[in-house]
């Protein structure tokens, strides 16, 4: 009897050690991925705090400073030439001290480097505003995990069909017609202020309307 109690003993350590172990390797190979969607949603809470930044900004200069959608300005970044003619005032320039007060940042991603915000004149999203162009920023190729976080957030299933607006312009204070339209390939993505549109597989870009029109 001594016998046996000492082998039923051995038998339940040995299922408890094994239990623990396979716990131990299950929860290792959860924690990798867990820190990597840890990581992709502070990449996106950070993107949107950015992009909130710049639009209160622009709201301000429009309310108190009385900037008109074609005053803004966005002269000093680095993604284009945002000079207009006529120059614009100091006080509805984004990154002028006396008009937004922001300083130019580049945006740091985890997976995809650091990245410059794009101000376009003619892109419109489907059920936003009239249909007329839009004051859109775009980050471009912000990433597969940072996309599918956004969509995640926004309540969106699956990631659009290509939606690209190639041939947009940088925005120097005027609004042609729309070169490209977010939203009427990839439905999904009508009436979305924000969110993210692709030009193909590697290609994934977000976007945020700043001003509807």
């Amino acid at each position: 009897k001594g016998e046996a109690g000492n082998a039923l003993f051995l038998i339940l350590i040995a299922v408890a050690l094994f239990a623990a172990l396979s716990y131990a390797v299950t929860q290792s190979g959860r924690g990798g991925g867990g820190a990597d969607q840890e990581q992709t949603s502070l990449d996106v809470a950070r993107l949107f705090q950015y992009a909130s930044n710049i639009d209160q900004a622009v709201m301000r200069m429009m309310i108190i400073n009385r900037c008109s959608e074609t005053g803004i300005s966005f002269e000093g970044a680095e993604f284009g030439n945002y000079s207009h003619s006529p120059a614009a005032k100091a006080e509805c320039k984004l990154y002028d001290s006396e008009g937004g007060g922001l300083p130019y940042e580049r945006l740091d991603f985890s997976t995809v480097g650091s990245k410059n915000p794009a101000f376009y004149r003619d892109i419109s999203v489907v059920g936003v505003g009239t249909g007329a162009s839009d004051l859109v920023m775009v980050m471009h190729n912000v990433g597969s995990d940072v996309c599918a976080e956004i969509f995640r957030r926004e309540g969106l299933p699956v990631f659009p069909a290509g939606d690209g607006v190639g041939g947009a312009n940088i925005f120097k204070g005027i609004y042609p017609p729309p070169a490209g339209v977010i939203g009427d390939q990839a439905a999904e993505l009508a009436g979305h202020m924000a969110g993210c549109f692709a030009d193909g597989p590697d290609y994934k870009h977000f976007y945020y309307v700043l001003v509807a029109r």
